[in-house]
């Protein structure tokens, strides 16, 4: 975010000058330039100085100081070096002034001192409104190059997509942790391996059991506080989430007594890796096929192991049983057959994408134009009222000393307003109509490219789990643990 700062300068003029051209703080003075005068601070504080006599308007307040602040890390020093230019151009044009970047500090920031007098020979008018107003301005180009602001105090709003996502995914921890918890309830034999497996995924948690709690709260490394349960919702609560533990919907073996139901005492797992080879050419079942099998092995090493000398392969084939357990979820969501199915849907996801990047683009790249104009309009309504009292007053000249900042921000913004071809104030209320609709459609489109990317993830990770070179390696350390345990018990 960019941050705005001012002050006057009574009494050190070139001091001023001399502390923002300081080589060790703009890299060896590549990061300064001027206008109307020199960037030398000694020939530019002749330069103001005459303007000023020329003038007759040398006073007490010899020029004016502005900060410009970045936030640390949210922009490099040309594109800051960039914004403080396009910013100084849109209301300093008429003064003096010499620009330039520090990067010395933490943060990146402009500085611009200015001259008091400008070249028509007003003085600058350094009132409340306009300290709002040059704000104002720094906002506009600040989202123009995808900067974030402190406060957005009007409708006109543009964001990128970029800034979308990250200022998205700062307020997501708690979906995400939602995510979380629905993914390891669906791998999870009952409450107490649930708990054993978010711990394992970083989470520190606190329930009735372990810490007397009335309400089980959660709390990832990367979040700043632990959240209750009951606060993600009724689903989250400790009592909800022990019974959907107990009757996971996802669950391997719930899944195929569901679908297939096989019954047997002697063998089932057996029997049903030989029911379910019959049909060789559905995705799903193949996934169970392998599900089954690795549960068959993770059996047999369980019943032949000694002192769990095989716990390290058994935990893996039981890792790989949990990815495919999710795999089956996301089969029966998109009803995928093979695994030409899944490449076809990677693609057109992606083509998606790409098509609704460039509409959002040109929404965006719209709406940074738009900006300038909603922000004259602003100052149109916010000044409209001094205007309005200086056309009744019987002393106008009176008025207009007293207000002068006001009426002629005024006038300007109604020539500027006019440049734009808005002559009227229905004009002005169609455009913001126009610019409402654009912000509305262009938030739409966000939320649906990021559900993109979830959908299209969700599926990339479902083809790496079949990845065939990927399956060979869980098999080959199964084999060979196997293999192992046939001759220690020959050497018997």
């Amino acid at each position: 975010m960019a941050y705005v700062k001012r002050h006057s300068i009574n009494a050190t003029l070139y001091k001023a000058l001399e502390y923002i051209v300081n080589e060790k703080k703009t890299d060896e003075k590549i990061l300064i330039s001027s206008n109307k005068c020199s960037s030398d601070p000694k020939l530019a504080h002749i330069e103001m100085n005459a303007l000023k006599k020329i003038k007759q308007k040398e006073g007490n307040i010899l020029g004016f100081h502005f900060i410009q602040s970045f936030s640390k890390g949210e922009t490099d020093k040309e594109t800051a070096n960039q914004i403080g230019k396009e910013w100084a151009d849109i209301f300093l044009s008429n003064y003096q002034y010499i620009l330039s970047t520090h990067i010395d500090k933490g943060h990146i920031h402009n500085h611009i001192v200015i001259n008091s007098v400008g070249l028509d020979g007003k003085k600058y008018n350094s009132c409340t409104n306009e300290r709002e107003d040059i704000r104002a301005y720094s906002d506009v180009i600040c989202k123009k190059y995808g900067l974030s602001i402190i406060n957005n105090k009007y409708k006109n709003r543009t964001m990128s997509y970029k800034e979308w996502l990250e200022n998205k995914n700062k307020n997501s921890w708690k979906q995400k942790t939602k995510e979380d918890i629905d993914y390891y309830i669906s791998v999870s034999n009952d409450y107490e391996d649930f708990i054993k497996k978010i711990k394992n995924a970083g989470y520190e948690i606190k329930d009735k059991q372990s810490h007397n709690v009335m309400h089980i709260t959660f709390k990832h490394p990367s979040m700043k506080r632990q959240v209750r349960g009951k606060t993600l919702g009724a689903d989250y609560t400790e009592d909800s989430i022990r019974k959907r533990t107990e009757l996971r919907e996802y669950d391997i073996k719930s899944s195929v007594r569901k679908r297939y139901k096989y019954r047997t005492k002697k063998d089932k797992w057996d029997y049903v890796f030989k029911m379910l080879s019959f049909n060789r050419y559905s995705l799903k079942v193949n996934i169970l096929l392998i599900s089954i099998l690795l549960e068959l092995v993770f059996d047999k090493n369980e019943r032949h192991s000694e002192n769990n000398r095989y716990y390290e392969a058994q935990k893996n084939i039981s890792n790989e049983v949990d990815k495919l357990s999710y795999s089956l979820n996301i089969i029966d969501k998109y009803n995928f057959k093979s695994r030409g199915d899944i490449d076809v849907a990677i693609e057109k996801i992606t083509q998606k994408i790409d098509d609704k990047k460039k509409i959002l683009d040109g929404m965006e790249n719209l709406d940074y134009k738009a900006d300038a104009v909603c922000t004259e309009i602003n100052f149109y309504k916010k000044y409209k009222k001094f205007y309005d009292e200086y056309s009744k007053s019987f002393v106008k000249g009176v008025y207009r000393k007293k207000h002068e900042y006001e009426i002629e921000k005024f006038e300007n913004s109604k020539v500027q307003l006019q440049k734009f071809g808005l002559y009227t104030e229905k004009d002005y209320k169609d455009f913001e109509k126009q610019r409402d609709s654009v912000l509305d459609n262009a938030e739409v489109m966000r939320k649906q490219i990021y559900e993109d990317y979830k959908e299209l993830e969700q599926i990339e990770k479902l083809k790496i789990t079949l990845d065939s070179e990927r399956r060979k390696n869980v098999i080959s350390e199964v084999s060979l643990d196997e293999r192992n345990n046939n001759e220690k018990e020959k050497v018997k």
